[in-house]
């Protein structure tokens, strides 16, 4: 948990999706709105496309339907399906026209979906092949062999590629291994010149831009279901995709920058946040989280400028108050900072959200006991304010009381039983009072919600490796580093779970990222300001 995070406590499709204010912004949504549904009924409403279009048009109605009735887990099933097969039917009309870096560009798209992945993975090995990357070829194929011993395309394939990489020996080996399983057809291994580029014709051109629309909106529903659980990075990478797809796509930048600023991700968000705010210079939101976003870079300048504009449209943001009021006092003017702060408590005294975001703020700075005051201030003015038990748990936690830090998670929980922090810090309070019984199943809960919350993932393994379950330890441990690769605990412990099944080389790579790891830290410690080598 950052105590530093400035987001406000509201559903998630709202923090992200809306809730602008001024006249010009609702025109701008209502045209995104608009946007998002009439191309495809447009494209829809085509005639002579063919049987293909109309089985698009079924399934991305059905995939809306879904949504719409709130059923979002089968929605975003059927939405990736649909992107998977039009990115593979957009890139079959690529193929057939020579055009192989726009194919392998769509063909990992759809592989990163997750649907249908030894066919588009053979596909994409093959576009591979013909693009003369041998290499990333072999390695698809290397994994296709693996899973589908018996399909002779793979290994005439897979020989090929052996072949071009000077590799003769292993080369003829996979031939033969083509010829032993299908004789009579030597197809794949002597038919891979490719088609020279060649230029699209008017059918293909129609096929694509709907095939476009199709893309776009999917990323975009996409998109929306991550906001409504709350998966903000996931969003983002949806909305970079949208904006990959239709760069002059309506506000996609702002979008994208306001899910990675909701993530926590703050240097990846300063940049599509900038590009928002040069198409629109004048928009409050984006000058907003911009300013959050240098606020939080420490660009305290920047945000200062920002947020003085963004108020005055959002003239009592308790959000845009806050930031501005420790910009100004971090960059030594003591006298605005406290106008400021002065001005966030008159027009919001009896604010539990206000209390919370100032408790924030104080924990930030190191002023516990204030904190403290704040949050429970907060509760006195209502007392199941978002959060409030949350903070007050981990301020217990730094202070070394985990008896009082789990009563104040478990109160958080009755109030906001979706909480995923407050479930995990819960767990990991069970674990320091020695209860790992009651910390497991709370932990695997929050890996249910939270897959890619990586300490969730380490202190299961971590747990499981001390109960000698080393097996499922390793498995969790690897999740873990791969979630989040420059934990130096996550590489020690993953090394001792390599040791004890006998793992001595993948057990020496995990320390020596260890050791890396440490020493980067303290390279880095020994540069900061103050610091003493």
């Amino acid at each position: 948990m950052v105590w530093g995070a400035m987001g406000a406590h509201v559903s998630a499709e709202d923090r992200l999706m809306g809730k602008r204010r001024s006249g010009a912004s609702a025109c701008n949504l209502r045209f995104w709105i608009t946007l998002l549904f009439l191309p495809l009924t447009c494209l829809f409403a085509l005639s002579g496309i063919g049987l293909a279009q109309e089985g698009l048009k079924l399934a991305y109605e059905k995939a809306q339907q879904l949504f719409d009735r709130g059923d979002h887990a089968q929605a975003a099933t059927a939405f990736r399906i649909l992107l998977a097969q039009t990115y593979r039917a957009r890139a079959g009309i690529f193929q057939a026209e020579g055009l192989w870096k726009e194919a392998a560009d769509d063909l990992t798209a759809a592989l990163g979906l997750g649907t249908g992945l030894d066919t588009t993975r053979f596909d994409l090995a093959y576009v591979d092949f013909c693009l003369q990357r041998y290499g990333e070829a072999a390695s698809l194929l290397e994994q296709l062999a693996r899973s589908s011993p018996d399909d002779p395309r793979i290994h005439a394939l897979l020989g090929k590629a052996y072949f071009s990489l000077k590799k003769n020996g292993a080369a003829h080996r996979e031939l033969q291994i083509a010829s032993r399983l299908d004789p009579g057809d030597h197809s794949t291994a002597n038919a891979l010149t490719p088609a020279p580029p060649a230029p699209l014709t008017e059918t293909q051109k129609k096929l694509l831009s709907i095939y476009g629309q199709v893309l776009v909106n999917g990323h975009n529903y996409l998109a929306r279901i991550a906001v409504s659980e709350g998966k903000f990075g996931e969003a983002a990478q949806q909305f970079a995709q949208v904006g990959k797809l239709q760069p002059d796509y309506p506000e996609v930048d702002y979008r994208q920058g306001l899910a990675l600023f909701k993530a926590d991700q703050f240097a990846q968000a300063e940049k599509p946040l900038e590009n928002a705010l040069a198409r629109n210079p004048i928009d409050a939101p984006t000058q907003k989280y911009l300013g959050l976003t240098y606020f939080e870079l420490g660009k305290y300048d920047d945000a200062i400028k920002l947020l003085r504009q963004a108020r005055s449209s959002l003239v009592d943001d308790p959000e845009v108050l806050l930031a501005l009021g420790g910009a100004l006092a971090r960059t030594h003017h003591d006298q605005d900072a406290q106008q400021v702060f002065a001005d966030l408590m008159k027009s919001h005294p009896d604010s539990a959200g206000v209390h919370i975001l100032l408790g924030k703020a104080y924990a930030a700075q190191g002023q516990m006991p204030q904190a403290e005051q704040e949050f429970r201030r907060a509760l006195e003015l209502s007392p199941e304010a978002p959060t409030a038990h949350l903070y007050l748990g981990l301020l217990k936690m730094q202070e070394g009381q985990m008896g009082e830090a789990g009563k104040e998670f478990k109160s958080e929980l009755q109030v906001n039983p979706a909480d995923v922090e407050a479930r995990y810090n819960l767990a990991f309070v069970l674990l320091k009072q020695q209860k790992a019984a009651e910390a497991v199943p709370l932990l695997r809960q929050v890996i249910r919600e939270k897959p890619a919350y990586a300490e969730a993932h380490y202190s299961l393994g971590k747990t499981l490796l001390e109960q000698g379950d080393t097996e499922e330890a390793i498995s969790e441990l690897r999740k873990a580093v791969q979630l989040d690769p420059q934990k130096a605990y996550s590489h020690y412990q993953l090394g001792r779970a390599y040791m004890l099944v006998g793992q001595r080389g993948e057990a020496q790579k995990e320390f020596e990222l260890t050791r890396n790891l440490k020493d980067q830290q303290l390279k880095f410690q020994n540069t900061q300001p103050g610091k003493t080598p």
